[in-house]
Order: C-alpha cells, then structure tokens, then sequence
C-alpha cells in the first residue's frame, strides 16, 4: 500500500464515508474510466482514485497535487470518521396506511410513537397516516457524514418496520418528487398547481439527544404470532399492531450477521417495492413478492447427470424455490403444486410471456375467472412471502444469538 493509501486510511474507514469526505474537499470529479476517478483543483488533476471488482484499492496523487493536500484530507478524514462521534437520535416522519395509536421502544436502538397532536392529519381513514421514528446512531463532527449516517439508519428500520407491519410504511421524504395536484379553494373550486411532494410536522427537530419521553403514553398492541404473520392487511378502522414477539423479530434482526442482514434488507426492499407498486401494476408487485423469497433462498445442488449429454441435472431455480419455501412451511402435496404454480407465473411475466389481466383495462370493473384467479395468486404470493420471510429471520437471528449488533 502507497504512503498516500496509508495517510488517507484507505481500507480501515468505511469505503462510502471516505469517498464521501475526500468529495467534499473538490469542486470537481470526473470519471476517467468503469474503475477511476478524477479529482480536480481549479481545473487541475489532483487525485486519482482506483478501483477494483468495485472496491476502492488505491488513491494516487495526480499531477497537479498541492504537496498539503494529502495532509489536508488526512485531517479531515480524522475529525469526520476516525474521532468518536456523540451518540444521538435521529427523528423521521414516516407514514402507515393505518393509524399508529401507541409507542413501541426496542431497548435503547429506536422507538415509534404518534404524531404530535398538531402534525397535519389526512381527515380520512385510508390515507397515509403520520407517525415518528426516532433511532439511536453514532453521530460525526462532519455533518454531511452526520446525515448519511442517520439516513442508512432510517432507511433500514423503515425496511424492517414495513415487512413487519400489516400494512405498508413509506418515508414521505425519501424519494421526494413533483406532482400535479388539485387543491380545494374557498366555495368549492379547485385550483390546479405543481407542487412538491412532501411532509411538514410543524416545529420538529431531527438531530436530538434522547428520545422523546413516552411514559404515559398507551402502547401499541399485540396480536398472537399465527394470525399476524399471514394476515395482509388491517380493516379499515383498526390501528396498527404488532406480533406479541416483536421484542425477539426484531432482536433477530440486530443478531443477524453483517451479510445475513444484508440479505434480510434486500428480501425487505423486494417487499416493500412490492407493495408501492401493487396499485399501479399488480404483475410487478407479484415479481416483487416472488424475489423477495428468492434473496433468501440457497441454491438446490445438482444430484443426477443427464444420460443424453452428460451436465448435472436437478437443481434449478424452481426447485430452489420450493425446497426453501418447504424448509420454513410444512410441506404438502397441494403446497407443493401451488408453488411451482406461483414459480410458473414468475417465470412468465419475468421473461415477457405473459402480462396479469388484471393490469389489462379490456375487463376492468368485470368479474372474471382469470381476474379472480390472478387475484387468488397475487395474495398467495404476499402471504407465503410475509410468512417465509418471517420464519427465516426468526430462525437467523435465533442461531446467531451472541449478542446485539447494531
């Protein structure tokens, strides 16, 4: 490793933080191939970064380097990463199709209660309903690595609270965009305007350092764990609840090994794109559900060879499937044939073959068998895949209990 690699902690930060706090000392960057990076100084060459297999190996002095720059962003990089930031809390509005009516805390990581009492409400029951979170994360001298820090965080509870949840959560803030709407006037007209999406609580704080008092305040409640895990959703006007073993759901979840987690936030990320994009197309969502298993199943090893042309035989994707989905739900002919079915459809709308009626207006508003069919499916696929998805954290996390990782 270079003297530069070494005074600039190349491989003993984390790779994005650094990458992140080298950026903010140029006015400008270039990408001079797929794995280097140009960085300038009023228009000249200063520093090369270069990557290999996607994994930052070697920053380089570039031609025009300033002899103090290196010590420049050492420095940097020491005060932003390397001194230990305060611990903090981070608060979010996010939103739920149901009403949150009480406060959860998981010891001392995060908590969700209600929004304050003069939070704007949507005046209708099915709606985006606002709540809070509030998660507990190690801060930096660094703003910008202050944010990006919270904001990892943020996201990935959201991830976890929309799989976990009956219905779906969504952070109003992440994916921010521009929308034409209709806003009401005085004597019943509509004016139409094109505004940016969004949420305004009022006087709200996000960097704070404790959690918001919640003694006092009702919790959420429980529900037995068998109708929760393969329920789709809540009657109308039911608020949120939660499984009465959410305190060991999401234990496993902070048990779970680095690369075990990350496959859990992936199957959770299928799952909620699943759930934003049912209303818009019901064949993509079915996909969704479908990778969301996928992520977390292992490859069936070949066990037989072909007697014509000799490669292995009896693995394959649709076997993969089935067998994990066996290994978490106890088989039975019928499961059995209704997977491979699920599987079959999959294969079809992911190849192209084949469209869901259901996106298809030509019988909208009609009952039809292949309506009623697809929608038979559809909550198939949710429901295996809310309960497969939930018995392998259950059953990571619980195998890796050596203690909190967060």
């Amino acid at each position: 490793m270079t003297k530069i690699n070494e005074d600039l902690f190349v491989g003993k930060v984390d790779e994005g933080e650094l990458v992140t706090v080298i950026g903010l000392a140029f006015n400008e960057c270039r990408q001079a191939s797929a794995d280097e990076y140009h960085y300038y100084e009023s228009g000249d060459l200063a520093l090369v970064l270069r990557y290999e297999k996607d994994k930052l190996v070697s920053i380089e002095p570039g031609p025009k380097m300033r002899p103090e720059l290196p010590e420049e962003l050492r420095e940097s990089i020491r005060v932003a990463l390397l001194e230990p930031g305060e611990i903090q809390v981070w608060r979010t509005i996010l939103m739920s199709m149901h009403k949150v009516s009480g406060s959860y805390r998981f010891r001392d990581v995060f908590q969700i209660t209600p929004a304050s009492e003069g939070a704007p409400r949507p005046g209708v029951l099915i709606a985006e309903h606002p709540f809070v979170l509030e998660c507990r994360f190690r801060s930096s001298a660094e703003f910008r690595i202050r944010n990006v820090r919270a904001i990892r965080v943020t996201d990935q509870l959201t991830l976890l609270l929309n799989f976990i949840l009956p219905v779906q959560v969504t952070n109003p803030l992440q994916h921010p965009e521009h929308r034409w709407v209709l806003i009401p006037e005085v004597g019943g007209e509509w004016r139409t305007a094109y505004c940016q999406t969004g949420y305004l609580p009022g006087k709200f704080f996000n960097c704070v350092p404790h959690f918001s008092p919640i003694e006092g305040m009702p919790e959420i409640p429980r529900v037995a764990i068998g109708p929760y895990e393969s329920r789709l959703g809540l009657t109308v006007d039911e608020p949120i609840d939660l499984p009465e073993d959410i305190d060991d759901v999401i234990g496993a979840y902070f048990n779970l090994a680095e690369g075990e987690r990350r496959r859990f936030l992936w199957a959770a990320y299928w799952y909620a794109h699943a759930r934003q994009v049912y209303r818009r197309s019901v064949s993509a969502a079915f996909v969704a559900m479908i990778q969301a298993i996928e992520v977390l199943a292992t490859p069936v090893a070949p066990t037989t060879k072909c007697p014509t042309c000799g490669l292995e035989a009896g693995g394959g994707p649709t076997r993969a499937f089935v067998s994990f989905v066996e290994s978490l739900i106890a088989p039975n002919g019928t499961l059995k044939h209704r997977l491979q079915d699920l599987y079959r459809l999959r294969s079809q709308l992911v190849h192209g073959n084949y469209v869901l009626q259901l996106d298809d207006d030509t019988l909208f508003g009609s009952l039809h068998p292949r309506t009623t069919r697809e929608y038979d499916e559809s909550d198939a696929a949710f429901t295996i895949a809310r309960i497969i998805v939930m018995r392998w954290l259950r059953r990571a996390g619980a195998g890796q209990r050596d203690g909190s990782r967060s």
